[in-house]
């Protein structure tokens, strides 16, 4: 399947969290060198939507990441960015999957995760 889905990793330790990191292998593995960092939200993580856009609109972190992506059923690819791999990059591909999740995602991720925990908390949906 070419998948992982990576939570604790980056501190998103939260009891039934809905929402993660993906990387997609699955060019990687067909020699096409390139893999996806996906920010996926789940379930009722997956309805505040229109909240976290209204909320991130502005910000320059989440201007810069393709928005909307596949969705089936319960998850939705809500923001993520592809990548085409050097050799090098490939040999170090743990390094460059934490280097772009830090500079590139973690702070929206951050930001949303509290804009889907206020909502909770205002609603009691977890």
């Amino acid at each position: 399947m070419g998948r992982m889905i990576l939570g604790e990793i980056f501190g998103i330790k939260k009891k039934n969290r809905q929402t993660y990191y993906t990387i997609i292998f699955k060019d990687l593995l067909n020699g096409k060198n390139k893999i996806s960092i996906i920010i996926e939200l789940q379930k009722n993580d997956k309805n505040k939507i229109p909240l976290i856009k209204e909320k991130l609109n502005k910000d320059i972190h989440y201007q810069n990441l393709n928005k909307n992506g596949y969705a089936r059923g319960n998850y939705i690819h809500f923001l993520s960015k592809s990548y085409t791999l050097e050799e090098e990059q490939i040999e170090n591909l743990s390094d460059f999957i934490v280097d772009k999740i830090k500079s590139e995602f973690e702070s929206i991720m951050n930001k949303l995760l509290m804009i889907i925990d206020s909502a909770n908390l205002k609603s009691n949906t977890f």
